[in-house]
């Protein structure tokens, strides 16, 4: 299933949607990467951007409990 992850302009949060999920999450600058954090009730979700590679690392617990890998395609506009 694809993500589409939306960091929010000079800001440190922004949004994860996946499928009927659509939430704002904390968005944390690293060396190379972004992470994109959301903590809810019955789960958490979390992507490793790597933007240079075009890859990503993702993981959740909880009620979404999994992993993955994956490429990314960058695409702009609304």
């Amino acid at each position: 299933m694809a993500a589409r992850l939306v960091k929010y302009e000079g800001e440190d949060k922004g949004h994860i949607t996946i499928g009927d999920i659509d939430k704002v999450v904390a968005v944390y600058p690293g060396l190379d990467t972004l992470t994109y954090l959301y903590i809810g009730e019955d789960y958490t979700l979390s992507y490793n951007v790597h933007p240079e590679k075009g890859t990503f690392d993702y993981s959740a617990s909880g009620s979404k409990s999994g992993w993955g890998r994956g490429n990314c395609t960058e695409v702009s506009g609304g």
